[in-house]
Order: C-alpha cells, then structure tokens, then sequence
C-alpha cells in the first residue's frame, strides 16, 4: 500500500515548519500535523445545501430508531513508557547543491514535505533547500536537486514515477521524472495537485485572473508527459478571486469534484462537462461552500459533502440528493456497506442500502475511525472505545490520555491515538496500541506516518527516524540541519565550529565532513576575530545590538533606525518584514561615513574580517525566498560592496570569517551552514 506523508496537511488551520535541532532534547520548534483524513471539517460559514438542477424530489429521512448503547466488561489498558528519541543519530553528509560563491552547504534544511516510495525502497524529501531522495534503508542519496525557492508541497504520484512541486501562489508548479531527479516540464497551474487513482492522470488548479473575473478553471494533466488533456470549469464567486477549495477525484477517475464559493461541480473526466451542480442557497445571502468537506464512496456510488452545519449525500448516478441527516455532522467516515457521521453529542451510523439507522451512540465524540478493513470502530469520547462493527458490542476500552484523534495503521494492527496542539508548537504526541494492548508512546516535533505493518516514519525537527513499534527501538535515522547557536573559526581557518544546545560539531575543509568529534584528531584553537553579533530573534521585537567593533579598534558598526514592518507595501508589519540600517563609523566619531539602508528585508547579523577591512552582513527574508536573505561582503577601506551571496532561504543568523578573511560562515534558521569563498 502506498504510504503517501505530508507535511502540509489539513486540521481546521494550516501551520508551517518550523526548526528544532539534532541530538538529545534539543528541539526548539515544530510543525503541526494533521487529521489523517481530509473529511474533518473547517469552516465558520453556515450552509444551506439545496438539490441540483437534475435532482428529483429525495425520499423522506428515515425514522431514527436508536438502539440500545452496547455494554459489557472490557479491559482498561494504560501506554508502557514513550519510546526513547534522546539518542544519537549520524550527520546526512549531504549539503546538496550549491548556490553561486558557496564552496561548501553543512546541511540539507528544514524538512517541508516527505514521501515514501510505493516499493518502500526511497524516501524524497522536500527541504527548504531541494529536493533529495535516498534509500530509505541507509539514507544514501539516490539523487538531488537544488531549488532556487523554498517549496510548499510535495506529491508523490502513486505508481512512484512522478513527482510535483508547488510553490505557493505565486510560482509555478514543476513536474519531475522520480526515478532520475529530471525536471520534466512546467505545469501552468496554481496549487491543490490532486493525483488520479491510477496516477495516470493529475488536476490542479489554474492560476486565478482578477477578483472581477466569474469563472474559475481546473486543468488535467498527463502525468507521464505533462501535457495538458482538458480543461474543465464552473461559473463560481469572484469573491476570492474565483478559486476552489477542495478537490477529489471519484474512487474510478471517471469524475472529478469541486468545491467553489456557492455550489459542489462534478464533471466528467474524459469529455470535461459538468454532470452535476449541487448549488447553496442563494437565499441565504450567498453563503458559500469555499470550508466544504467531500468524500465518495469507496465504490463511488455515492458523493457526501458537509459543512458544519448540514450534509446531503449524492447519487453519482442520478445526480439526486438522496440522503440528508437530521443535524449538524462535523465528520463522516465510508465503509463498503454504512456511513458513519458524527454529531455534537452523538455518533450514528446508516445502512447506504436503505439509508436506515443501524446504531446510535449518545456520547460526545471528539474522533472516530473505522479500521481498514471495517471490523472495528474507535471513539474518542470520555475514552477510547473500540466496537465490532458488526453486532456494535463493546471489544475493549482505553484511557483517553487527553488526546482529542484516533486513527488506525494501514493494516489495522495499531491503534493511534494522536494530539496535535495547535497552539503550542511541539507538542505532537502518538500512542500506539497492538491491538488493544499497550505498546509504546512517540513524541516528536513535527509527524509520524507508517511505511508498513510495524514500522514509523517520524519526523522530529531536523531527525528523520525509522522507528520499530514491536521493539519500540529506532532502528535507523539521521540528522539532517543543527540549530546553531554560535559559529568559530581554529586558527588555521581549516575547522569551522557550529555551536549547537547539544554540543559542538566540526565541519573540515580538507575532509569536507561534519561530526560532533574533532576531524583528523586535531586540536581545536579558536580564532581571535569576533563572531557576528545576531539580534534578531523570531517571534520577539528585534533587539538593537551594542556597536560592534572591528579587530583593530579603527571602525565599528552599527544597526540603526531599526523599523518592524516599515516598509513600502501592502502586508505592514503582518508580513514580518523589517527595515533599518547599518552605519559604519570611525571609531572616533559620532556620524557615520557610510550608511546601507535597507528597505526589507532588513540587517539580522554582522561580522567583521580579522584584518577589519571586510564587513559582513546577514539580511532576512520574509517570505523564505532566496532573493530576500542575502549577505553582502563590504571592503571598508573602499566603500565598496565585494559580494551580494544568495542561498539561505532564511534568516541569516550568524556570520563569521576566517581568520584569512578567505572563507565566510553563515548560519541560517533554514537549517543549514553556508561556507562562502571571498577570496580575500
């Protein structure tokens, strides 16, 4: 089975990466991750779900019949200890390609997106440098590509022999063979890349035009090629610039289904004409479906959409509403014969023969899932019950642990129950159970997904771990960036020293390596040239640093007339962009003789070469693109501006030169260490 894993994911909002370190204990940051299904629900808009233009009259609601709450004696089961991820993990020795200047990268950056091949063999990784694929017993590389900018999504196509990457919306989305690493070509589309089920066939949004135009578009594509098949559209809203929000192919690839602002659009794939339009009350005031939640039916027959406040469900081959519950169902899961819904104090689930009601729980379930092959049913409510599925009996019960989702491993072994705290970064947490016996908790930063019946893949900050559930072991893993707190140069200028929470690591010049050990067995003198002073920290008001002063005493520089969010443009200080300048005096005076202003991005770091006549310094970068964060090289003596070196993809947050003034070290909070060639 295909184990697709995603980063950027949906659970009622989405949240980014963000960066914690290798080693033990030392994470700072993380990314949320998500409901494994896309039917849990977001919305904050009340809708009214009417019939089609081709929909008949629907037969009346069946008469609820509730049946009796199953009891009987079952097990209460506690977790043994979380499984231990305070160990050490090898370096990945694999900086990835290099922008111009750089002679060396430590460090591939934050993990955005991961895929696992279909035949488990490789894992592709999506950074905030590149692209990199390995084999995902040893985390050799297979292949790699460096991206001039960093990457929103990843999607694996699901024979493994494609690749797209999306940028956002403002770039456009590239398609790759996933066996070379070859790009193969462009594709003129925005994002929501959706995969046909045989993966012969791809649908993404196209780019919206102006926020007057009525139209929006869906393109499909060819996967093999590339090529653009069809085009198919819908008259929908221009109220957020005619796009769609949600898109899904039927279980067979004949249909394809959207949600825009004020109805659901199904076409047909191969003749790209619409079949169906499930319009929103119009009477209403134009409530719109942009927050809907669509799901078929494992055979396809049947389409269920739902918001927070109402559900119908649609005959894929009459187009009529046939079936539309008595309340607000805030989730919904198919099985080959039922539809389970959940209500606010209540889980029901339907015969999708006869739509009658098969069974009713009353108690206020916070999650459910049905396992893979339909026996079981999990409630997260005041605990964790599982239920046959058949007869509705009680098979066992476990604590809740205040988490609020459970969910079920491919095969059905493992029962998870998951917290995703959206609120505070890092508290991502699984549980697993064996089949109703305790197994072993997993903390990590970031996500877990399996790749097979007992094996996890976790991400947690810059650590990519294969973890063995029946051992509770990490059987493999690697680091792939550091947190770097400090960088230092030996004497030699041969050793760069990263200071990192956990530890000093060593990268060599002669051997090219990083290690957490001395490289070569030789001393380590640290230089006598200061470091680059940092005063800006994420998520806090920049802090104005003490002038820094040159090696010599003649000069200092200084950051002035610093500005959060002053810049010419339409986001403000929302946007996290930063202004203000860098003066450079002479030690005796008061005014400065040369002054940089910088509009925004603005200065994050400066460094002085030990010889005082080289000044370097860190810009940021706003929107985490590689001609936002730059560091510019300046000869003082001259005034002027040696270098402009672009390839961190973040802050810069550390500079400092060799003490020969021929290397330059930049630290990022991307992740990664730059060693620059000035050749002076």
């Amino acid at each position: 089975m295909h184990q697709r894993i995603r980063l950027l994911a949906t659970l009622y909002i989405t949240i980014g990466l963000v960066l914690a370190t290798c080693g033990s204990g030392g994470a700072t940051t993380a990314t949320s991750t998500a409901s494994p299904d896309e039917d849990h629900l977001a919305t904050a808009h009340a809708l009214l779900l009417t019939q089609g233009p081709n929909s008949t009259t629907k037969p009346p609601m069946p008469t609820p019949t509730t049946q009796p709450t199953s009891t009987g004696s079952s097990p209460s089961l506690s977790p043994i200890p979380e499984i231990d991820l305070d160990i050490d993990l090898p370096y990945l020795q694999d900086g990835g390609a290099l922008p111009p200047g750089a002679m060396a990268r430590i460090g591939i950056g934050e993990i955005v997106a991961a895929e696992v091949y279909p035949d488990r063999s490789a894992i592709l990784l999506g950074t905030s440098t590149g692209l990199y694929v390995y084999r995902l017993d040893t985390f050799e590389r297979i292949w790699r590509k460096y991206l001039e900018r960093p990457l929103s999504n990843v999607s694996l196509s699901g024979d493994g022999s494609r690749i797209v990457i999306e940028f956002g919306s403002n770039f456009t989305p590239l398609l790759y063979d996933a066996q070379t690493g070859d790009r193969l070509t462009n594709l003129p589309g925005w994002h929501e890349t959706q995969w046909a089920p045989d993966g012969r066939l791809l649908a993404m949004e196209a780019v919206p035009g102006s926020y007057d135009q009525t139209f929006g578009w869906i393109r499909i594509y060819d996967s093999s090629s590339g090529q653009p098949l069809r085009t198919v559209e819908a008259p929908i809203s221009s109220f957020w610039g005619a796009v769609f929000s949600v898109i899904r192919w039927s279980p067979d690839g004949k249909y394809l289904a959207a949600c825009g602002d004020e109805a659901v659009f199904i076409w047909d794939t191969s003749t790209g004409e619409i079949v169906y339009t499930i319009n929103a009350d119009s009477t209403t005031g134009g409530l719109y479906l942009r927050y809907c939640a669509m799901q078929f039916s494992p055979d396809g027959k049947y389409l269920g959409i739902h918001d927070s406040e109402h559900t119908v469900v649609v005959d894929m081959t009459s187009g009529e509403d046939v079936f539309e519950p008595d309340d607000a169902v805030y989730g919904a899961r198919w099985t080959s014969d039922s539809l389970y819904l959940a209500y606010k104090d209540s889980l029901k689930v339907f015969d999708v023969s006869t739509w009658s009601l098969r069974y009713q729980r009353e108690e206020n379930v916070e999650d459910f899932a049905v396992s893979p092959d339909g026996k079981y049913l999990a409630l997260a409510g005041s605990n964790v019950t599982v239920l046959d599925t058949a007869s509705f009996d009680i098979e066992y019960t476990i604590p809740l642990l205040a988490y609020n989702s459970v969910s079920w491993s491919p095969d059905g072994r493992w029962l998870i129950q998951y917290d995703v705290d959206i609120f505070d970064f890092g508290k991502d947490e699984y549980t697993f159970f064996d089949e109703g016996k305790a197994s072993g908790s997993l903390k990590v930063q970031n996500w877990m997904a399996f790749i097979d019946d007992q094996t996890v893949l976790a991400v947690d900050g810059y650590r990519v771990m294969l973890v063995d559930l029946p051992t509770n072991k990490i059987s493999s893993g690697v680091c792939t960036g550091l947190e770097v707190g400090h960088l230092g140069w030996s004497q030699d200028g041969n050793t760069l020293v990263l200071s990192t929470p956990d530890g000093d690591w060593y990268w060599s010049e002669s051997s090219g390596q990083v290690g957490p050990a001395l490289p070569d067995s030789t001393t380590f003198i640290p230089a006598t040239q200061p470091e680059g002073v940092t005063f800006f920290t994420e998520g806090a008001e920049p802090e104005i640093p003490l002038n820094l002063t040159s090696p010599d005493g003649k000069f200092r520089a200084a950051i002035t007339d610093l500005h959060y969010g002053d810049f010419d443009g339409a986001w403000g200080s929302a946007s996290g962009i930063f202004s203000g300048q860098v003066g450079i005096f002479e030690n005796n005076s008061e005014y400065p003789f040369k002054t940089l202003t910088f509009s925004g991005p603005g200065p994050t770091a400066l460094a002085w070469s030990a010889d005082s006549r080289l000044l370097a310094i860190g810009l940021g970068s706003a929107f985490k693109s590689i001609h936002n964060s730059r560091v510019i090289v300046l000869d003082v003596h001259t005034g002027q501006e040696l270098f402009s070196l672009e390839g961190h993809l973040s802050d810069i947050m550390h500079l400092a030169f060799s003490p020969n003034g021929m290397r330059l070290a930049s630290a990022s909070d991307d992740g990664t260490v730059i060693v620059w060639n000035t050749g002076h």
